[in-house]
C-alpha cells in the first residue's frame, strides 16, 4: 500500500473520530439549551471557566442560539452524519468525499460568523462551540487528504454536479433532509417532555405551598457528622459563619440565589424549574486578608478574617415531612466553652452542653455571630420570646469562633445586645458544632425536645413555616408545643424565610449609589418621580439565575415601554489576581444583554442589607406612592409577561402615605468619655448623624500607622458624606499628657476622647484590640465594624465606607 493511500485511509479514521466527538458534542449543547430554557435552569456546561470573556451559558441560550424553534447546536447532528457517511462512501471515487469537502467548507464560514456574533452581538466566547468549530474547520482539510484531491478540484466538482443533480447527490440531500427530520422531531419531543415535566413539577410544588429546604443535617443523630469541603491536604475544611469585615474584605454573589415568606405573599409564586433552583440564603463577605491590630504593649495578635459567603443547599424535591425521633439525645460533634467577661477581663469555662440533653426539659442553641446583622436581630426578637413564652426551654446563645478570633470580640458584641445576665453565651471554637448541624448560615435556631432528640436546625424566623403533620405550622407555634411537653417528631423540611418580605406594605427605603463605572451619584428617593411603578433589581453578572431572568426583563421592556422604571442594584467583587475580572464581565454582560436600565454599584452591600436581600436575583415592586408592594425571588422560566401583568395590576397609585419600617434590633454601644478639655460627655451626646467611633492608643504601633490617612479620611468624609468621625484613646483618665505628647509627634489635632467608662466599658476591657472602628447611629445602634489597621487611603475601601455612612439606614 502507497504512503499516499496510507494517509488517505487515517485522514478517514481521523475525520471519523472528530465527527463521532463532533456528535457528542452537539448533542450535549443541544441538551444544555433546551434543559437551560425549558427545563432546569441550573443546567451548566461543563469545563467551561466564566470570564470577562468566556461564558458558554450565556452564549447557548443567547437568542442567536436558536434557528427556527431549533438550537443551532442540533442542526450538526444531521450535518456530521452526513459528512461521516460520505467519507466511507464509494471509495473507489473521490465524488463523496467532494461533496464532504464542500459541506466542511460551508461549514467552516457558519462557524467564522458564529465566533464574529458571539464576540460582537453576545459579549462572550463559548469553550464548547469553538469545539465544533474545530471539527468543522477540519472537515475539508481531511477530506481534501484522503479524497487525494486539490481542493480546487474537489469544489469543482461538487459545483458541477449542483447543475445536473445525479444520483448521489440528490441521495445525500435526501439522507440529510431525513436525519435533520429525525433530530427535530427527537428535539422537539424532548423539549415538549421537558415542559411538561416541569409544567408538573411546578403545579406539584405550588399545591405544596412552595418550595422548602432541608431543616436538618443529613444525620439528625449527631453520631456521624458529614465532613467538610477539604483543603488541598484532603483535611476537612470547617465551613466558617459570617463576621465583621475588616482589611479588603468583599463580598461574593448572592445567589442564590432565592418564594415564599413566613406570612402569605402578596403576589404570585414565581414558576420554578423541575428542579428548583439552590438559592443564597443569610450570605455575608468571603475571606479577605486578616486586618492587623494592636493589643496593649504585650503584642498584637492578628485581626479576624471574614470567611467565605454561605449558600444554602438546594431546594430538593420533598421528603417525609416528618420522621420519629432517635431514642437517644443527639450527639454534639465537639466540646462548647463558656466565656463572660467585665472590666478586669474575660472568663473561659468548659462547657458540658452534651450532659444537658435528654434531661427532660427542651432546649434552644440560637446560633449568631458577631458582626452580622440578620443573627444579632434574631437573637434580640428569640430570647424575649423564648423568656415570656417558651419558657419551659433551657436557652443558649452559640458563636462560632475562628482561631484568629478573640473571645473579647464576641463578648463585646453579645453584651452590647443586652442580653438577659443568666442568657448563657458558649463558643464553639473551629465551628465543630455548628458544621454537625449545618447551621453556620447565621440566624439558626435550633430545638432539641426534652428527650433531648434534634426536632429542628435551621429555624430562621418566628413566623417561618415548616412543613409538618398534619398541617404546616409555624416555628413559634413548633417552639410553643414543645415547651407544653408536646410531642414533635424531626422535622425535615421547612420554607425559606426572606428578610425582605418585612418591607411588605412598608416605605422603600431611600440610598445613594454611584452609577456601573462613573462616579455619578444617584439617589433613589424610594418612589419614582414619573409617576410610574418601580421595579428594583439585586443582581449580578455572574449569577446563573439572574441569567435566566434579565433577558426575560429585557424582551419584556421592549414591548412594554414606559409601563414601569428599572433601577438595577450590583455588587462588583474585588479584583484578585489569576481571576477573572468582575468588572469586566458585569461590562459584557450589559453590552450583550443590551441593558439600558439604571445599574447602581453597592460596593459593601449597605443598601443590601438595607432592603433585607440575602439572594440574588431579588426583585422589588414599588409602587407609585413608594410603598414595597411585592417582591419575587425566584427567576422565571415561563410565565413572565403573564407575572409582570399580575404584578402591574398590583403597583397602582393608591395616594396613601407609606409606612416606615421599625428600626432593627441590634448591638447599641454606650458609655462616657474624657473630652480633650477634660470634660466627661456621653457618647449619644456626640452622635447626631451616622459617626465612625474609632478605638485607638498612644502605644499601639498600628495606630499610629493607620492614623495619618484616617486624619485625611476624616476631613473629606466630614464634609462629603454628612458623616462624623470620633478618635476614642482606650487608655485612662491619666492618660491626657501622652495623647498631648503623641499629637505633636504626628503635627496633628486628633480631637480625641480618652478614658471609656460606664456601659459596654464596664463589660469588656475596651483594649483588647486596637485600632478598631466602629458605624455607630443616633441611639448608639452598631451599624457595621472593622477590625484592625484599615487602608483609608485606599479609593475602594473609602467608597465602601462612604456607602456605608450614606446607606446605613440610621
Amino acid at each position: 500500500m502507497s504512503p499516499r493511500h496510507w494517509a488517505a485511509t487515517a485522514a478517514r479514521l481521523l475525520l471519523s473520530a472528530l465527527l463521532a466527538g463532533g456528535l457528542g458534542v452537539s448533542g450535549y449543547l443541544a441538551w444544555h439549551h433546551d434543559n437551560k430554557l425549558y427545563g432546569d435552569a441550573t443546567a451548566k456546561l461543563a469545563n467551561c471557566p466564566h470570564t470577562e470573556t468566556v461564558d458558554c451559558d450565556v452564549v447557548n441560550t443567547s437568542p442567536w442560539s436558536e434557528l427556527m424553534g431549533v438550537p443551532i447546536a442540533a442542526y450538526a447532528v444531521p450535518t456530521y452524519l452526513l459528512v461521516l457517511v460520505l467519507t466511507w462512501a464509494d471509495r473507489s471515487r473521490s465524488t463523496a468525499l467532494a461533496y464532504a469537502f464542500s459541506i466542511g467548507v460551508l461549514a467552516t464560514l457558519l462557524s467564522g460568523f458564529l465566533f464574529y456574533i458571539s464576540k460582537t452581538q453576545i459579549g462572550f466566547l463559548c469553550l464548547w462551540c469553538m469545539r465544533l468549530y474545530a471539527v468543522n474547520v477540519s472537515i475539508p482539510i481531511l477530506a481534501s487528504v484522503a479524497a487525494r484531491r486539490s481542493p480546487l478540484a474537489l469544489l469543482g466538482r461538487t459545483l458541477a454536479d449542483l447543475r445536473s443533480w445525479p444520483r448521489g447527490l440528490r441521495w445525500a440531500l435526501g439522507f440529510f433532509v431525513v436525519a435533520l427530520g429525525v433530530t427535530v422531531a427527537a428535539q422537539k419531543g424532548y423539549r415538549s417532555w421537558l415542559e411538561k415535566t416541569t409544567a408538573r413539577e411546578i403545579e406539584r410544588i405550588e399545591s405544596e405551598g412552595g418550595p422548602t429546604v432541608p431543616a436538618i443535617p443529613q444525620d439528625p443523630s449527631g453520631r456521624t457528622p458529614a465532613p467538610g469541603p477539604a483543603d488541598e491536604s484532603g483535611v476537612p475544611a470547617p465551613v466558617p459563619a459570617p463576621t465583621q469585615k475588616g482589611g479588603t474584605a468583599d463580598g461574593g454573589d448572592p445567589p442564590i440565589s432565592r418564594a415564599l415568606a413566613p406570612r402569605p405573599r402578596r403576589g404570585e409564586l414565581a414558576p420554578l424549574p423541575g428542579l428548583l433552583r439552590p438559592v443564597t440564603l443569610f450570605a455575608s463577605a468571603p475571606a479577605a486578608e486578616a486586618p492587623s491590630g494592636a493589643a496593649p504593649p504585650a503584642g498584637a495578635p492578628p485581626g479576624p478574617a471574614p470567611p467565605a459567603r454561605q449558600e444554602a443547599p438546594a431546594a430538593e424535591p420533598p421528603a417525609p415531612p416528618a420522621v420519629p425521633p432517635p431514642a437517644a439525645p443527639y450527639h454534639l460533634a465537639g466540646p462548647l466553652r463558656r466565656v463572660s467577661g467585665g472590666r478586669s477581663g474575660m472568663k473561659s469555662e468548659p462547657f458540658d452542653l452534651q450532659s444537658r440533653l435528654g434531661k427532660g426539659k427542651p432546649l434552644a442553641l440560637i446560633f449568631w455571630a458577631p458582626g452580622y446583622r440578620q443573627s444579632e436581630s434574631a437573637l434580640m426578637e428569640w430570647t424575649p420570646f423564648f423568656r415570656g413564652s417558651a419558657s419551659a426551654f433551657e436557652v443558649y446563645a452559640v458563636s462560632g469562633r475562628r482561631r484568629d478570633q478573640k473571645d473579647e470580640e464576641i463578648w463585646e458584641n453579645f453584651s452590647m445586645m443586652d442580653q438577659p445576665v443568666d442568657l448563657p453565651l458558649l463558643v464553639d471554637d473551629d465551628f465543630k458544632v455548628s458544621n454537625a448541624l449545618n447551621v453556620a448560615d447565621v440566624p439558626n435556631v435550633a430545638l432539641f425536645d426534652a428527650r433531648g432528640a434534634l426536632v429542628i436546625a435551621k429555624i430562621k424566623h418566628r413566623r417561618q413555616m415548616l412543613v409538618v403533620q398534619p398541617a404546616n405550622a409555624t416555628a413559634e407555634e413548633i417552639v410553643k408545643k414543645l415547651s407544653a411537653g408536646g410531642d414533635v417528631p424531626t422535622i425535615q423540611r421547612m420554607f425559606p424565610y426572606y428578610p425582605a418580605t418585612e418591607l411588605y406594605g412598608k416605605c422603600a427605603p431611600s440610598f445613594t449609589l454611584k452609577k456601573f463605572n462613573s462616579n455619578q451619584s444617584f439617589t433613589f428617593a424610594g418612589r419614582s418621580s414619573s409617576g410610574l411603578p418601580t421595579m428594583l433589581i439585586f443582581w449580578s453578572s455572574t449569577c446563573a439565575h439572574c441569567q435566566v431572568e434579565i433577558p426575560h426583563l429585557v424582551a419584556w421592556l421592549k414591548e412594554h415601554p414606559g409601563k414601569i422604571e428599572v433601577v438595577s442594584v450590583t455588587h462588583i467583587k474585588a479584583e484578585r489576581p489569576n481571576e477573572p475580572s468582575h468588572r469586566k464581565v458585569t461590562e459584557a454582560y450589559l453590552r450583550s444583554q443590551g441593558i439600558s436600565w439604571v445599574v447602581l454599584e453597592d460596593p459593601d452591600r449597605a443598601v443590601e442589607e438595607l432592603y433585607g436581600t440575602v439572594s440574588t436575583p431579588t426583585l422589588y415592586f414599588i409602587d407609585p406612592d413608594g410603598t414595597v408592594q411585592d417582591a419575587w425571588f425566584y427567576a422565571h422560566e415561563h410565565g413572565f409577561d403573564q407575572a409582570m401583568a399580575k404584578e402591574l395590576a398590583r403597583v397602582v397609585p393608591t395616594g396613601a402615605t407609606c409606612r416606615g419600617s421599625e428600626p432593627r434590633s441590634g448591638p447599641r454601644m454606650d458609655f462616657s468619655v474624657l473630652g480633650p478639655d477634660g470634660r466627661r460627655v456621653g457618647l449619644d451626646s456626640l452622635v447626631d448623624r451616622p459617626t465612625l467611633v474609632h478605638f485607638w492608643a498612644t502605644w499601639c504601633v498600628p495606630c499610629a500607622r493607620e492614623l495619618p490617612s484616617l486624619l485625611r479620611f476624616r476631613d473629606g468624609v466630614e464634609k462629603e458624606a454628612g458623616g462624623r468621625l470620633i478618635l476614642v484613646s482606650v487608655e485612662n483618665e491619666n492618660a491626657r499628657p501622652q495623647i498631648q505628647g503623641f499629637q505633636k509627634r504626628v503635627g496633628s489635632d486628633l480631637r480625641s476622647y480618652h478614658a471609656p467608662a460606664g456601659g459596654i466599658a464596664e463589660k469588656v476591657d475596651l483594649s483588647y484590640r486596637v485600632p478598631r472602628t466602629y458605624l455607630i447611629g443616633p441611639g448608639g445602634a452598631v451599624l457595621d465594624s472593622w477590625q484592625g489597621e484599615q487602608k483609608w487611603d485606599d479609593a475602594a475601601f473609602r467608597e465602601r465606607v462612604r456607602s456605608r455612612l450614606k446607606n446605613s439606614g440610621a
